[in-house]
C-alpha cells in the first residue's frame, strides 16, 4: 500500500504540486493514475511541471509529460517550464522538455 504524506501547512499547495517539487515519484504517479489534473495551476500560476523543471526532478517531469502535461503552459509571470529549467541550469530537464516540444 502506498501512503503519500504531505505537509498540510504549505498554503494549500495541491498534492500533485508538492509531489513534483519534492520528487516523490511514487506519489506523483499514483495521483496521476487517480485522475489528478496534471495542468492544474497553484496560487502562483505554476503547474506541477514548472516545479519539477525548477527543482530538477527529471523522473517526475517525465511522468507528468507522459501523463499529458502541457510543456508550454505559462505561469503568472509568463514563464514556461523550460524557462525555469534553463534559469536553474537543470540540463537533463532542459533536454527532456525540448525533446517533447518545450519552447
Amino acid at each position: 500500500m502506498l501512503i503519500c504524506s504531505f505537509n498540510k501547512q504549505i498554503e494549500q499547495t495541491p498534492s500533485l504540486h508538492e509531489a513534483a517539487y519534492e520528487g516523490k515519484l511514487d506519489c506523483l504517479t499514483a495521483l496521476i493514475k487517480g485522475g489528478a489534473d496534471v495542468n492544474l495551476k497553484d496560487k502562483d500560476g505554476a503547474a506541477p511541471l514548472h516545479l519539477a523543471a525548477q527543482e530538477g526532478k527529471l523522473d517526475c517531469l517525465t511522468a507528468l509529460i507522459k501523463g499529458g502535461a502541457n510543456v508550454n503552459q505559462r505561469d503568472k509571470d509568463g514563464r514556461a517550464p523550460l524557462d525555469l529549467a534553463i534559469q536553474m541550469k537543470r540540463l537533463a530537464c532542459i533536454d527532456r522538455l525540448q525533446a517533447n516540444g518545450g519552447e
